[in-house]
């Protein structure tokens, strides 16, 4: 039996790391099809991008069934290729154990043909959805109207990156909020915060279409970077004094940025929703902003800007320590191995 690996990555590298060194690790027969595919940039080539894209997914989907076997299992990071590896072993006859992870809540509304590939999926007792927030488990059950009896889906939550150090919590210089990310952030209730706080720096990375549908005229404390690499985004969120995340609305986004700003040593304020507070102990609570609200989120930043160096130091390391032991490789493969070997 192997288990075969299949990343669509943001980057040259594959940060999604931990997974294959974890089976690894376990020993687990592990074989890579695919890591290194950066599908924002393919897509963002127009017709010709697109359709580069849709070839090489197709082409990964169809190598994942040829080259492995019925005992084996195929990981797909990616729900959307995962896919076309369901239909490809169903049309084919060769059933494979599929684990089609990284599926998005709320659920996107997508045209009648994804949604029938979709259903598929649920459809192949083979297979296991794997989602990344116990509310989206229900999400799925109602869209699809799933019987809670025969249903395969599993929550893992978004594990720290391995290929990244822990920094060392310390007193810092009271630099600048940063804030970034591409999706659901609210830019205009953070321009609005900026306003209201004139004597703290503001340092936005945004997609610059979404900054400007939201924002007309930016504060002058504010400094915006749109669409920046991936290392330039981590260095600013390192060199922070506040890592800020206000949501839009209720639906699992921004995840992977809690974890980084704990590995880089700043603390993380964002909007409190049953999906983002179960990343925080119950002592950095306050860390969580109910309402997501203006005056909510003013003096969530003011009060860490009050913060002596001793007690910013012991929040970080809090942070630090419940970010660890519970979001890192062993907790994702405890339940990948139920999923393998049921």
């Amino acid at each position: 039996m192997k288990i075969y690996l299949l990343f669509n990555c943001p980057s040259n590298k594959n940060d999604k790391q931990w997974l294959e060194d974890v089976l690894r690790e376990h020993g687990e027969p592990v074989e890579i099809i695919e890591t290194k595919y950066y599908a924002n940039i393919q897509c963002s080539q127009g017709i010709r991008g697109k359709l580069r894209f849709y070839r090489r997914i197709l082409y990964q989907a169809i190598r994942a069934v040829i080259i492995s076997r019925p005992e084996d299992t195929i990981i797909s990071w990616s729900g959307f290729t995962a896919n076309f590896i369901n239909l490809f072993s169903n049309v084919l006859g060769n059933r494979r154990n599929i684990i089609s992870m990284n599926w998005l809540t709320p659920p996107r509304r997508t045209k009648p043909y994804w949604e029938w590939l979709e259903r598929k999926q649920f459809k192949n007792p083979r297979l296991t959805a794997v989602v990344n927030s116990p509310k989206s488990i229900r999400e799925y059950i109602n869209k699809y109207d799933l019987n809670p009896k025969e249903y395969r889906i599993r929550f893992i939550p978004d594990i720290y990156d391995t290929t990244v150090d822990f920094v060392r919590p310390k007193a810092r210089r009271k630099s600048y909020v940063f804030t970034g990310g591409m999706a659901n952030r609210d830019w205009g209730l953070l321009t609005r915060v900026a306003r209201r706080l004139p004597g703290i720096h503001f340092v936005c990375v945004a997609l610059e279409g979404d900054f400007k549908s939201k924002v007309d005229v930016v504060p002058k404390n504010m400094e915006v970077h749109f669409s920046l690499k991936p290392e330039e985004y981590y260095r600013l969120m390192g060199e922070a004094y506040v890592f800020a995340l206000p949501l839009e609305i209720d639906s699992v986004s921004g995840l992977i940025n809690i974890a980084r700003s704990a590995q880089a040593g700043v603390p993380c304020l964002i909007t409190k929703y049953e999906y983002t507070e179960m990343y925080y102990p119950e002592v950095l609570s306050d860390h969580l902003i109910t309402g997501g609200g203006e005056e909510a989120w003013v003096r969530a930043i003011e009060m860490m800007y009050q913060m002596n160096p001793d007690e910013y130091t012991s929040q970080v390391d809090l942070f630090q320590t419940y970010i660890r032991d519970n979001y890192g490789p062993e907790t994702a493969y405890q339940v990948l191995k139920e999923i393998i070997y049921q």
